[in-house]
This record gives structure tokens, sequence and C-alpha cells, in this order.
């Protein structure tokens, strides 16, 4: 029985490891957002557990089940949104939430990545998360190895 958990825990262990596989467009920029509206780049790379699509909320409304290496444009009005991971108990992650500005007629790009592994906090906690806007010249790089996620059909 023993020997049967330590199989079952290793392949749960190395599953972690698999790049999680998706179908999609590669990374094309949407069109630019007229003055009253605010364009969002919603996109996850990295962050455990690979497998496992991480559910994103937008002020409490889910949006998507976000697969690692995904990516998803948003039109929002401008202003304050709370955006939310908030992962379902068999993913042992603790949830994250951080409230951005995102500006009218301007593009913001936000990433779900694995908090970073400098801090004294990863290293007492490998649940970390971070939620962090990014600039368009730090976030291309990311994004370029996302696959576009339709919500609906992740």
């Amino acid at each position: 029985m023993l020997k049967r958990i330590f199989l079952f825990m290793l392949l749960v262990t190395l599953s972690g490891c698999m790049k999680t596989l998706h179908k999609g467009p590669a990374f094309i920029g949407s069109a630019p957002p007229d003055d009253d509206q605010a364009l969002v780049y919603l996109f996850r790379i990295g962050s455990t557990p690979l497998w496992l699509s991480a559910p994103i909320y937008i002020d409490g409304n889910k949006i998507v089940d976000m697969p690692n290496r995904g990516y998803m444009p948003l039109y929002l009005k401008p202003g304050k949104h709370t955006v939310s991971i908030k992962w379902d108990l068999f993913a042992a992650q603790k949830d994250v939430e951080k409230t951005f500005t995102f500006g009218a007629g301007k593009t913001h790009y936000v990433a779900l990545t694995k908090s970073d592994v400098t801090s004294l906090k990863v290293l007492t906690d490998s649940r970390s998360h971070l939620l962090d806007e990014f600039t368009r010249e730090n976030a291309i790089g990311g994004l370029s190895q996302c696959m576009l996620v339709v919500a609906g059909k992740e």
C-alpha cells in the first residue's frame, strides 16, 4: 500500500514538470482600445500547478480558466478593477487578489507568475503567486510564448 501511495505522489509531482498543452493561435495584438475603454491582456506563464487552469475573476465575476501559457485580451471600463485567482481546493495553492487602475485608451499587461524565487516568502511557502502589471517591453517576451484562450473554450 505504501508503495502505491509513493508512486501516486511521484506521478503527481512529476506531472507538474509537464508543459500544459492547449490549442489556440499564438499571441497577436488586439485592436487598440477606444478612448472610453482599457485593453487588458491577462496572461499566465510558469505558475504552478502547470497542469491546472487558474480560475481568473475580475471584480468578482469569473472570466476564464487560464491554462499555463495562455493569454486573453479584455476591453474594460477605465478605473479600478480587482483581479483575483481563486484556486480549487485540489490545487493546494493560495488565492491571489490585487486591485489595478486601468487608464482610458491605454493597454495594460497583467500576468499571473510564480513569486520571486529570491524572496524569503518563497522559501517558506512554495504556493505563492503574484499578479503583476508589466510594461509592454517586459510583457511581450512572455506573451510571445502564449496562446489565445477564449472564455468558455479553455
